[in-house]
């Protein structure tokens, strides 16, 4: 067994490859050089810095609101969720379209 199959990251990227049957796509490491909502992002090994135009973020990953409830409050309650994203922070990015457009998959930090 291939010892990234079982990275949910890498089985996703394995499954758009084989249902795109596009070799263009591959993950790349990046630095944020600026935060949401202009956030800006400078991938190792690329010339240009990518802007918002250029990527695809999950909306978990950027501000928002969200109604919770808290077991035995017995009402919803509205939940600000702020932005984890700080100039140099480390992220994952899925380049698409012959680096035309990048996913950012995740935020990344070191294991130890």
């Amino acid at each position: 067994m291939d010892a990234l199959e079982g990275n949910p990251y890498s089985r996703w990227v394995q499954l758009i490859r084989q249902h795109s049957g596009k070799p263009s796509e591959k993950l790349l490491l990046g630095t944020v050089t600026a935060p949401p909502p202009g956030i800006r992002v400078q991938p190792d090994h690329i010339r240009w810095e990518l802007n918002a135009e250029d990527l695809l973020i999950a909306a978990d990953w950027l501000e928002h609101e969200r109604t919770v409830r808290m077991e035995g409050a017995g009402t919803d309650t509205m939940m600000e969720v702020r932005s984890p994203w700080q100039a140099g922070d480390r992220v994952l990015l899925l380049s698409m379209n012959g680096d035309q457009q990048f996913i950012v998959l995740s935020k990344v930090v070191k294991a130890v």
